[in-house]
């Protein structure tokens, strides 16, 4: 393991007992690839046959390797099973009933099974309304198939082990389940949500839904469940590649190992080798010809792609064969097609069996392809032919033109060739031709200048192309019968586009921009430039869309491939396929002949649009109700005892009952990246700040009156928590520089109730936490950027700041008793709360909550109420006594939670009296309360005249009532704008290099055996790594091996070396040591076993990619806590399957 030395597997004991596991260290056995490309990223046991299966990232491909370390490894080989994956994030899951393998693969949108019997016979099994899926999960006993999207709505689907029965059975809640694991023992799935920062699970209906654990600024990536221990990988910043193990029910960490560590690399997989349950195989006296499936009603019938299941219900007859989905492309005098796997493995599919047509023409510039009749389209010139893929490959002649083709499109419904000319003459027309009355028909005569790229999306009736000529193109769309033309980009945003194409799955139209690719939606928005990977490695001339790939022709020299992957997008070339002039796809599932039942305005639903075949079920986001119509979402505001609480994950306010614990939404859709929440219960207003459109903004608490107080992003900041002085309505916030320039604004700011601003003080770092105490004028803030991180006070008027405690880490959070003149302070580094006076060196500890990561916290009544980001719920404290506590908002749909805001109508005081209260002392715009009178204050830019309480402006203020309430009672926006923006979060999940660290941080207690006798779980971990010099990336794969169940514990000391018969060998080296609550795998200098690498007809090469990482810098550790024992064994036999 180790970037120079490759890829490899290692073997090491392991024992688990109740909570306690325990690693032999000094038995690790290395096993090593040969190329040091090798990147294996997702894992699979079949225990039985001594089988682990692979998919090698590098290679593209899926293998299988024979591991028996009971023999001592003989026969170390791979076999290569399947070539020509994307380079995703495919993960794989086994059937070990049936012998069948299964795959996601988010780029090419698709679920696919695959006989290991048989490798050639593979189906797609899932293929539509998918659009990212990534983890997938096999029970053979219970006959279920799991698996997640991470699209646009993420969510985990159920079906049956032949896909069907298909439906979505967790929705809500849901950010990007990466991996998913089965318990068969307890019935219950298993996943990780690397965005949430969580392991759940749920029931294999998907109710009761718990979270068994979050953690912050983690990126777990894979889940297994063994007993009763949770192994989860984690790309740690800080930790190098990690295994965390906790208790499956828990949560809790282990008390021994509660981290496996790669000292130089990052662990991705995690499988455990051990015996698994069986039950009845239908499968067994191979009753389908090409794959079975052991259903609970008996063996399934499944035909390999290219194939169709006959009459018998047995055998399969050959429909399209091996082009059912091809790459097409030509050159100026042949067309070719070849398996669309080719994109991926050029060597296996394309360089050796392609199929190409020669003498098609002479001058071919411009193909279409119809998939219903396997028909590929193509203009010579000026005339336009067709040509079958099937059967007898000669040209028929459609029609021609009267001037070169500059653009072909088909609609393969009612089989209408469209096509534009105009080239030569300089004006152009679009004209239609129908392949079944034979008529000719122009649709645009007059208003073209040079059309050229045409696309049609039939479903929507609609065709785009590029129009003009340099200096003045534009991009345009029309009606299929040349109506309601209409500019989609404009001259002013294009430099020479030269083709185009269209995802219709997404809306999004990808096109060529001199050198550049760009995308933008088909209404015009989201215009964006594409990252190829590499600067200028690509001319373009040409491009195709096909499911998550951009196919793009260089310029006579090769064929470029766009992978949009979950991390990021890569960059291949195929090299053999040079002066290529046009490209297409026969995919028949990519020219759907009637609307899904979601695609068309999100199926009339307000929020989710779940598809049911031909029918579809409206759902409503988490917080809302599904209103009687079925289509549209409500929340129901609480009036009373409530806390509101920002959702850092799921971008959302809530409001959360502090009688039963009920959820609502903030009925908004202006809610983008929230950060502090305040309620004002005088206005019925709700107020938060937004990280993203850099707002303060405001809305009733059913959602409506929506507006603008103030625009922080106008002074290059956005704002962070918020106070309200209750006295005045003037809103005081922290804000932080969202520029790296020294004109950003850090420090405090006020708002009045009217939208007047104010920079009250200039000074700190990143600012977070604010409170105020009108009554006595004080003004409390923490900033935890400065070094040391800081608690100030100030009077309201930002003059007389103090240091009031400086023995702090992250102070997240201030809560103030303003009756006792006492603040409580949230450090989420050191977990603790500090009770605090009002003076300088007055905190001590209070509360101590080990690895939680305090967040927010308020006080209402006698009781706190805190956020803690690696807590699942919000905890209630007393203020007095430590003792009294308990949970709230304990919801697995919630998100992170940040900041809060409490009000019940029994303890909130409204009528707070300051030095301000009466008549604002005349101020004309802010009055400050400080401890023993008050000053006046005015807008920036302004200026207090002598009288010391007007300030210079022409803005007539109307704060001349004579109580609080009235100044407060209408809210008006400071903009006349209330425009919403759109976040977009890139998640990454491989860095483009790291270094880690070979000193293990402390983690937990070194912890020696007691002695006493037990039932234990013995087991080998093997692990595998892989680099590659590309991307600077190390893959680590963990396999646990199960040995025995119920060996006596031994009696020496809890790490000390136990070698197992069948496994120790001549010339054996250490290579991994426990330390600091870890075990840390070392990887220089060992002499490992060998596995061949060299695959037949699998292109081992290096690309380009270019990611966006999610990682954070975060070295804090958590304490861990303690488990009770549990004394299970696992056994082989197989639970009954569940009725759900």
């Amino acid at each position: 393991m180790g970037g120079d030395e490759g890829t490899h597997f290692f073997s090491i004991p392991i024992e688990t007992d109740a909570g306690n596991t325990t690693i032999h260290v000094n038995s690790v056995q290395k096993i090593n690839y040969e190329n040091l490309l090798d990147q294996p990223m997702s894992l699979d046991v079949d225990y039985t046959r001594k089988q682990l299966y692979i998919y090698n990232r590098n290679t593209a491909s899926l293998e299988m390797l024979n591991f028996n370390p009971e023999a001592g490894y003989p026969n170390l080989t791979l076999t290569l099973l399947h070539s020509g994956l994307s380079r995703g994030q495919v993960k794989i899951a086994v059937d070990w009933n049936s012998k069948n393998l299964y795959w996601t693969d988010p780029t090419f949108r698709w679920l696919v099974i695959q006989s290991i019997q048989n490798s050639s016979n593979y189906k797609i099994l899932v293929y539509d309304n998918l659009e990212q899926p990534t983890g997938i999960a096999v029970d053979p006993i219970h006959k279920y198939l799991f698996w997640s999207d991470v699209g646009s709505l993420p969510k985990i689907e159920r079906s049956t082990l032949s896909g069907n029965s298909r439906k979505a059975i967790l929705s809500q809640g849901i950010a990007y389940p990466i991996a998913l694991d089965v318990d068969i023992a307890s019935s219950m799935l298993y996943w990780v949500d690397s965005i949430r920062d969580t392991v759940e699970r749920s029931k294999l209906d998907g109710t009761e839904r718990a979270i068994i654990k979050r953690l912050s600024h983690t990126t777990f990536f894979d889940i297994t469940v063994f007993t009763d221990v949770v192994f989860v990988t984690d790309f740690d910043p800080s930790l190098g590649g990690i295994v965390r193990l906790f208790n499956k029910n828990t949560g809790v960490d282990d008390k021994n190992v509660p981290l496996i560590r790669s000292t130089n690399s990052h662990i991705f997989c995690v499988a455990f080798y051990a015996p698994q349950p069986t039950i009845t195989d239908h499968c067994s006296s191979n009753p389908c010809k090409s794959i079975c499936v052991s259903e609970s009603t008996g063996p399934t019938c499944l035909c390999q792609e290219g194939f169709v299941l006959s009459s018998d219900g047995r055998t399969c007859v050959e429909s399209t064969g091996s082009l059912h989905r091809a790459l097409v492309w030509a050159t100026s005098d042949t067309i070719c097609a070849a398996d669309i796997r080719g994109i991926h493995d050029e060597g296996e599919y394309i360089q050796t069996n392609k199929t190409c047509f020669s003498n098609a023409g002479a001058n071919i510039n411009w193909l279409t392809v119809d998939s219903h009749d396997r028909t590929i389209i193509f203009a010579d010139g000026n005339d336009i032919y067709a040509m079958t893929l099937d059967g007898v490959h000669t040209k028929q002649l459609v029609t021609s033109a009267t001037e070169n083709v500059t653009g072909l499109a088909i609609d393969w419904g009612d089989k209408n060739v469209y096509w534009c000319q105009g080239q030569q003459s300089g004006n152009g027309k679009i004209h239609v031709f129908s392949q079944t009355t034979r008529n000719l028909h122009m649709l645009i005569s007059s208003g073209l200048d040079n059309p050229k790229a045409l696309n049609i999306l039939p479903l929507q009736s609609t065709m785009v192309w590029i129009n003009g000529r340099l200096g003045d193109y534009q991009i345009k769309k029309a009606h299929v019968h040349g109506t309601d033309i209409q500019t989609i980009i404009s001259g002013t945003y294009l430099s020479e586009p030269r083709d185009l194409t269209i995802d219709a799955a997404s809306q999004s139209m990808y096109f060529i921009d001199g050198n550049t690719l760009k995308s933008v939606q088909l209404d015009g928005t989201k215009l964006t430039s594409v990252d190829v990977g590499v600067a200028n490695s690509i001319l373009p001339l040409k491009l195709h869309s096909y499911k998550n790939h951009l196919i793009v022709a260089d310029t006579g020299n090769k064929l470029d491939v766009l992978s949009f992957t979950n991390s990021g997008s890569t960059t291949h070339s195929l090299t053999t396929l040079v002066a290529v002039t046009d490209i297409g796809v026969v995919d028949i599932t990519e020219q759907q002949e009637e609307t899904g039942p979601c695609d068309a305005d999100n199926g009339d639903c307000e929020h989710i649009c779940i598809p049911l075949g031909r029918n579809r079920i409206c759902q409503c986001s988490y917080g809302y109700i599904l209103e009687s119509n079925k289509k549209t979402c409500s929340s129901e505001p609480l009036s009373d005892n409530v806390m509101y609480v920002s959702d850092w994950t799921h971008d959302k306010v809530y409001q959360v009952s502090l009688i039963n614990n009920a959820v609502n939404a903030l009925d908004s859709s202006t809610v983008d990246s929230p950060t502090g929440v305040l309620y004002n219960s005088i206005t019925n207003r709700i107020y938060w700040g937004d990280s993203t459109s850099k707002y303060i903004q405001s809305a009733h608490v059913n959602g409506t009156g929506y507006s603008v107080l103030f625009d922080v992003g106008a002074y290059r900041a956005h704002p962070d928590r918020l106070a309200l002085d209750y006295s005045t309505g003037n809103i005081y916030y922290t804000a932080v520089a969202s520029s790296q320039l020294q004109t950003g604004f850090t420090g405090i700011g006020v708002v009045s109730p009217n939208g007047f601003h104010r920079k009250l003080i200039l000074e700190g770092v990143h600012p977070r936490a604010i409170e105020i105490d009108p009554s006595k004028g004080y003004l409390f803030w923490t900033d935890f950027g400065t070094t040391p991180a800081v608690l100030k006070r100030a009077h309201t008027d930002g003059t007389n700041i103090v240091a009031l405690y400086t023995s702090m880490v992250w102070p997240n959070g201030i809560a103030i008793d303003r009756s006792a003149s006492v603040l409580y302070v949230t450090d989420g580094k050191k977990n603790i709360i500090y009770r605090c006076g009002y003076e300088a060196n007055t905190c001590v500890q209070y509360f101590s909550d080990p690895g939680s990561q305090l967040m927010d916290i308020k006080l209402l009544g006698n009781y706190l109420y805190y956020t803690a980001w690696n807590k699942v719920y919000i905890t209630r404290l007393h203020k007095t006594n430590s003792n009294d506590t308990a949970k709230f908002a304990n919801n697995a749909e919630l998100g992170r939670l940040d900041a809060i805001s409490l009000y019940s109508s029994n303890f909130l005081p409204t009528n707070v009296q300051s030095q301000c209260s009466s008549n604002n002392k005349s101020c004309s715009t802010f009055c400050h309360p400080t401890p023993n009178s008050f000053t006046c204050g005015c807008p920036d830019g302004e200026q207090l005249l002598p009288d010391g309480k007007t300030c210079t402006s022409d803005i007539t203020t109307t704060s001349s009532s004579t109580s609080t309430t009235t100044t407060t009672t209408s809210s008006t926006s400071f903009l006349t704008t209330t425009t919403a923006t759109t976040k977009t979060t890139s998640s990454s999940f491989m860095p483009t290099s790291t270094t880690f660290s070979t000193t293990s941080p402390k983690i937990g207690d070194d912890k020696s055996n007691d002695g006493k006798a037990s039932a234990s779980q013995i087991m080998y971990i093997g692990a595998g790594a892989g680099g590659t010099v590309a991307i600077v990336i190390i893959v680590v794969v963990i396999v646990i091996v199960l040995i025995k169940c119920g060996r006596k514990a031994h009696t020496g000391a809890r790490y000390e070396h136990n070698p197992q018969s069948g496994l120790a060998n001549d010339g054996f080296e250490h290579t991994a040591e426990y330390g600091d609550g870890a075990v840390t795998f070392r990887t220089q200098g060992e002499h490992p076993y060998s596995v061949l690498g060299n695959l037949g007809g699998v292109s081992h090469y290096s690309w380009n990619e270019n990611t966006n990482s999610t990682l954070q810098d975060v070295t804090n550790m958590h304490a861990y806590d303690t488990i009770n024992r549990i004394s299970d064994c696992p056994t082989t036999d197989a639970p009954s399957p569940s009725s759900d």
